[in-house]
C-alpha cells in the first residue's frame, strides 16, 4: 500500500517485535480527551495500548524503531461501519420493527439491545476474514 497515494490515517508508534514475514507495531490509543490537561482530575481519560501486525514489511527496522502506521482512509471508514453503524442500524431497525409489530417499549428495548451480542459474537469469531480486509503499512519518521 502505497500511504501517497489518495488519503490516509496515520499513527505514531514504536517497533515491538520483528519476525520473518511481519513487524509488530505498538500503538498507543487515546481517546480524546486523554490528552487533555485535566485528565488526572477526570475519569473519563482512556488511553490503551495495541499491537498491530504489520505482514510482508520490507523496511531495515529496528526493535524500539518509532514508525508511522499507516492504513488508508477508506479501511478506516469499513471499521466505522463494523464497529458502529452496523450496530446502530441492527438497533433501530429491531426497535422500529418490534414496535411496530404491537411489543411494549420495554419488550422492544429489550428486544433490539439483545440483538446487539449475536452481531459482536460473530464480527469476532470473523475477526481473522476481517482482519484480510485492512492492510497496514510503516514508514520510518524522518
Amino acid at each position: 500500500m502505497d500511504a501517497n497515494s489518495g488519503k490516509s490515517i496515520e499513527h505514531k508508534g514504536f517497533i515491538e517485535r520483528i519476525a520473518e514475514d511481519s513487524v509488530v507495531v505498538r500503538i498507543i490509543s487515546e481517546s480524546a480527551c486523554a490528552s487533555c490537561h485535566a485528565k488526572g482530575a477526570c475519569t473519563a481519560a482512556d488511553m490503551q495500548d495495541k499491537e498491530i501486525v504489520v505482514d510482508g514489511s520490507t523496511g531495515n527496522f529496528k526493535i524500539g524503531e518509532m514508525v508511522n502506521l499507516v492504513m488508508e482512509q477508506s479501511q478506516g471508514y469499513k471499521a466505522l461501519l463494523i464497529g458502529y453503524v452496523y450496530p446502530f442500524l441492527i438497533l433501530f431497525t429491531t426497535l422500529l420493527s418490534a414496535n411496530a409489530a404491537g411489543i411494549n417499549e420495554l419488550g422492544s428495548g429489550l428486544l433490539a439491545v439483545g440483538m446487539l451480542p449475536p452481531y459482536f459474537i460473530a464480527v469476532y469469531y470473523l475477526r481473522n476474514k476481517i482482519r484480510k480486509n485492512f492492510n497496514f503499512s510503516i514508514r520510518k519518521i524522518d
